[in-house]
């Protein structure tokens, strides 16, 4: 059995997509719904997607209500995100164990 070697991520990126294995930077990253997330064939634990792939995964475009955090910007400070639905992401923590 071969192992997948990893590929180191710079600062702007966070993750590699489980679809198509490219990076995924910052400006690309949502949290979407559990029952979403599950409609693309992914389990909790299976790591991150980019829009496209989800969408792909989904045969349709993400809609707004299907997400709970999303990305809206950097500064000096850091990266902004922005929790659409409070209640449904602290449900999703935590489910999730966080």
């Amino acid at each position: 059995m071969t192992r997948k070697k990893k590929k180191k991520l710079s600062a702007q990126q966070m993750a590699i997509c489980h679809n198509c294995s490219l990076s995924i930077s910052w400006r690309e990253n949502h949290v979407v719904r559990p029952e979403v997330w599950a409609a693309a064939g992914m389990l909790p634990s299976d790591g991150h997607l980019h829009r496209a792939c989800l969408e792909t995964r989904l045969r349709r475009k993400l809609e707004l209500a299907d997400i709970l955090v999303m990305y809206v910007g950097e500064n000096s400070e850091g990266i902004k995100m922005r929790v659409l639905d409070l209640e449904a992401y602290l449900e999703f923590n935590d489910a999730m164990g966080y």
